[in-house]
Parts: structure tokens; sequence; C-alpha cells
């Protein structure tokens, strides 16, 4: 009975610690304040070479995997939002200033690159601001699986780049994929929740900031440099801070309306995201693209790598617990590290109870 009411506790605990990092309650004690710091580039441009146009559950993982490994910096979109998004959004709400757009008084994500598309055709009101935030960081290719918005703003930005267009799923066939991964990814998202909840019980997570420098500073030289990916390389210090930082940096652009992803309710809208796509981009700069079939020479051939570094088809990803299944040792010492702190605030609790208990009963032994 005393075992099962300790594992009640520590998971009442650290569903409590669950909601305080959901509220970010402690980010401002152990975020960061780097940002890329390369030059931004002139003329209002991202630099960006590559962009990757397709829905998730459509191949953006493995093509943002392929990109990396043939030597083009790419970002998914956990790290579009984890680098320039951010720096764009907090550069926006000093411009623009607090609204009642939302709870929180500020623009949400999808609030703010709304009103772009109508913008950027003529004044650049806004549109200076993420260009610069991309290329500071230096990205070569996006894949904008989530941040679909995003896509038309940063196509009018970024002259002659080339699209891979992911359109080789019909809607029966994404609709039955996306629906068999929904319940993987709120399980996933569920674990990582909680596993680093234990850092926010407490402000634990401020000791990044002291570890950092004496560790070579893995984490502030990364920002910096903007780069590599986290989903592509993920040392144990970068896995735990931007694993800290998601839900305050990506997860209110998909829940805070309105949102920043494309999600066709119907085979006609499908339909018209493939088109829009198809529209947007010159044919020589647009490649209908199957990741199931196509190989690396056949990419590099397209984006202009040469020679290229990869050869035959391209690697699957994986898309259900990929962080620890891609960098499995960071994983389980992230794991470990993340329990032990558990205990450590269930051990503080329990320690704060029997002082609290103590206290009463002193004071009750002196009433009598």
């Amino acid at each position: 009975m005393g075992g099962c009411s300790t594992l009640g506790g520590i998971f009442l605990l650290a569903t409590f610690s669950f909601v305080l990092k959901g509220l970010n309650v402690w980010n401002d004690v152990f975020e960061f304040p780097e940002v890329c710091d390369h030059p931004p580039l002139p003329a209002n441009t991202t630099g960006v070479r590559v962009m990757v146009a397709g829905l998730f559950k459509t191949g953006t993982k493995t093509m943002s995997r392929s990109l990396n490994e043939i030597g083009l910096r790419t970002y998914h979109s956990e790290d579009f939002s984890f680098w320039p998004m951010w720096d764009w959004a907090v550069q926006e709400w000093a411009r623009r200033g607090p609204t009642n757009a939302t709870f929180f008084k500020w623009d949400s994500f999808g609030a703010m690159i709304h009103s772009y598309p109508h913008r950027l055709g003529g004044e650049t009101l806004g549109g200076e601001t993420l260009a610069q935030a991309v290329s500071k960081c230096r990205v070569d290719a996006l894949a904008f699986d989530g941040l679909e918005l995003f896509y038309a703003p940063l196509l009018k930005l970024s002259p002659d780049v080339k699209v891979i267009h992911l359109n080789w799923r019909s809607y029966a066939e994404w609709q039955s994929s996306q629906e068999a991964f929904l319940p993987m990814l709120a399980i996933t998202c569920l674990k990582c929740m909680y596993e680093t909840a234990s850092l926010a019980a407490l402000p634990w997570a401020g000791l990044l900031r002291l570890l950092d420098p004496l560790l070579g500073s893995p984490i502030s030289s990364t920002i910096r440099e903007g780069g590599p990916a986290v989903t592509h390389i993920s040392p144990p210090l970068m896995y735990v801070y931007h694993q800290l930082v998601h839900p305050r940096r990506l997860w209110p652009a998909w829940f805070v309306e309105p949102v920043t992803f494309a999600f066709p309710s119907n085979e006609e809208q499908y339909a018209q995201v493939a088109k829009d796509v198809q529209a947007s981009v010159p044919p020589e700069r647009l490649l209908s693209w199957d990741p199931r079939k196509g190989t690396f020479e056949e990419l590099c051939a397209f984006v202009g790598v040469s020679p290229c570094p990869r050869s035959g088809r391209l690697p699957r990803p994986n898309n259900v617990f990929p962080m620890e299944r891609d960098f499995p040792v960071t994983g389980f010492l992230v794991c470990a590290v993340c329990i032990f702190f558990h205990w450590v605030n269930w051990r503080l609790v329990c320690g704060l109870c029997a002082f609290c208990c103590r206290l009463r009963a002193s004071h009750e032994k002196k009433d009598q």
C-alpha cells in the first residue's frame, strides 16, 4: 500500500511539474539569450536554397534528414521554431507591442504570419524581421511540416529558391496515415513532457546555464551558429534544452488560434494545397518527389550538390519517439537524469511535509 501511495504521489508531483513546464514558469531563469549571430543577408533575403513543401506524413522528416546528409543545413519544424521563428517572434512582439489577441496579450505566431502575405508584395513591414532572423542562421533548406503558413512569406523572401513538392500520397492514403500517427505523436509528446518536467518543478534547468561554459559552451555556441539542426544531431545538453523550450517555442504555433499548420479536411482542400504549391514557382524550380523511390543522386542533381556525398535510396527516419531512437545514448542519459530529479523533487516534498508535521505536533504539544 505504501509503495502504491508513493508511486501515486510521485505521479501527481510529476503532473504538477508537467503543468509548470507547460506554463513556462522558469523559462526566464534557464533560457539562453543567444540567437543566431551570422550577419543578416542584404536586401531582405533569407538565403534559403531549397524548400520542402509537404504536409506532415508525406516524408518531410525523410527529406530534412537526407538534405542534411548531403551537406545542406536543413531545418524541420522543430528546428525552425527553436532558432529563427522564436527570434523573429520576439522581435515582432517588441515592434508591435501587446495586444488582446491571445490570453497572453501578444499576437500568436499564426496571427503574425497571417499579416505578412499581403504586405510582402510592396512594403516589407515585418518581412525584413523574418528574412533577417532566417538568414542569420545560414539555413540552406526548410521543411514546413506543421508550419505551412510560413511557406508563402518565406518563398517571397527567398529569390531563386527550389521547391521539392511531396505530393505522392492521395488524400485517402494521407488521411489513413495521419489517423494512425496522431495517437503515437500524442504519446511521444506526453513522454517528452513528463520526462523533462522534473527540471521544471523547481528551477533545476538553470543548472544548464552554469554547466554550459564549463563544458565548452555546447548550447550557446550551437545556438549562435544555427546548427547543426537538433533533429539531425542532438547531444545530451542540446537535447535537454530543446525539450525544455519546446512548449514555449513550437506548441503555441499548433495550439493557439490561428494555428500555423494546414490540415485539409476533405479531398478538395487537399488538392488545393498541392495546386497552390505547383503555382508558386516556375516548373524548372519545382520537383515533385516520392521519398520512397527517389535517390540521393537525383536529389543532389536537383539542389546542385556535386559531387554527391551519398548514394542510393533515402533513409526512412523514425517518426515515433524519433529523438530517443535516433540518439539512443543521449536519450538514455537524459531519461536517467530526469528520473533522478523526479526522485529529488519527491524527497524534497516528503521532507517538507515531514517538517510541517513535526512543527504542527510541536505546537500542539505546547498548547497542551
